[in-house]
C-alpha cells in the first residue's frame, strides 16, 4: 500500500504516489536520475521527431519543408561546369519527418531527366523511407553537372545551347502540388 507522504497537503483519502529517491532501495539506484531513463539522445523527455511524425498530419509537414536551388548565375558557356546547391529548410522549431516513396530521399533532374541520365544503373528499391529536418535546421547539397546527358553505360552527349529547367524535390508522390518540388531556368550559350 502506498504510504502518505507527510511533507505534501493530501485529503484523508488521497495518497502521494510520486517516488523519490529515498523510495527506491538502494540496490535499484544508479548514477543517472530516474528521469534519464525516458528521455531521447538530445535529453529531452520526448522524441519530437517521432512525435511530430505521428500526430503531425502530412500537410502540415510538407508546408513546413521549404526546398530551393541555388545557383551561381543563370548564363553558361558550352562545356562550362554547372554548379549549383539544393537547400532543404524546417521552418518550424521542432523535427520534422516525412514518408518517402523510396530509400533515395531527394533528387534533381535536367529538363525532366533525372540527374541528367536516361541510363539508369541503379534500381532504388521499392521499400519506404524517411526525410529528417530537424528544428530549424538548413540542409544544402552540391551537385555538378557537366552538360552532358547520359544515353548508356559509357556514352554521354552534349548538351545544344538554350534554355534548361533545373527541378529538384523530395521523393514524395506529385511533390510539385505538395510544395516540395523547387525549379530554376539557365541558359547555355
Amino acid at each position: 500500500m502506498p504510504k502518505k507522504n507527510p511533507s505534501r497537503h493530501t485529503s484523508s483519502n488521497e495518497f502521494d504516489l510520486s517516488l523519490s529517491y529515498a523510495d527506491i532501495d538502494e540496490s535499484d539506484r544508479s548514477k543517472e536520475s530516474l528521469d534519464d531513463k525516458f528521455r531521447d539522445a538530445s535529453g529531452s523527455m520526448i522524441n519530437w521527431t517521432e512525435a511530430g511524425f505521428v500526430f503531425l498530419p502530412n500537410r502540415i509537414k510538407y508546408l513546413a519543408i521549404v526546398p530551393s536551388i541555388e545557383i551561381a548565375k543563370k548564363e553558361f558557356e558550352p562545356n562550362e561546369i554547372v554548379t549549383f546547391n539544393i537547400v532543404f529548410r524546417n521552418r518550424l522549431p521542432f523535427p520534422i519527418k516525412i514518408r518517402t516513396e523510396s530509400k533515395l530521399p531527394w533528387s534533381w533532374s535536367i529538363n525532366n531527366v533525372e540527374k541528367a541520365s536516361h541510363y539508369v544503373d541503379f534500381d532504388p528499391s521499392s521499400e519506404q523511407g524517411t526525410f529528417i529536418l530537424e528544428r530549424s535546421e538548413r540542409r544544402s547539397y552540391t551537385r555538378k553537372w557537366s552538360q552532358k546527358f547520359r544515353v548508356s553505360k559509357s556514352k554521354w552527349e552534349d548538351a545544344m545551347n538554350g534554355e534548361y529547367e533545373l527541378s529538384a524535390w523530395i521523393n514524395v508522390p506529385d511533390p510539385q502540388s505538395k510544395g516540395l518540388q523547387a525549379n530554376t531556368s539557365f541558359v547555355i550559350g
